[in-house]
């Protein structure tokens, strides 16, 4: 698998939710303004940690270990994949 199919499928399933790139991958999200039971707002969480360590993974790819904490259901999987590559 490469980067740009799980990037391709990442966008797939963003396609019909309210989530918008607003293109700043270090951006802070305000966590008071998220809704947990709302789907689009834990989208935009899950994309924004995503897309954080996208930004980041050059400088940590020297490390021996990374470490990913996040609460349960806000993608760890595509997250870590994402670094990985």
């Amino acid at each position: 698998m490469e980067l740009d199919r799980l990037e391709s499928h990442i966008e797939s399933l963003q396609d019909g939710s309210d989530y918008e790139d607003e293109g700043d991958d270090n951006r802070d999200i305000d966590v008071g303004d998220i809704d947990p039971t709302d789907e689009a707002s834990l989208n935009v969480l899950r994309e924004a940690a995503r897309q954080r360590v996208r930004a980041n993974a050059p400088e940590l790819a020297d490390s021996e270990v990374g470490t990913l904490t996040l609460p349960t259901g806000l993608g760890k999987t595509f997250t870590g994949i994402t670094g990985a590559f």
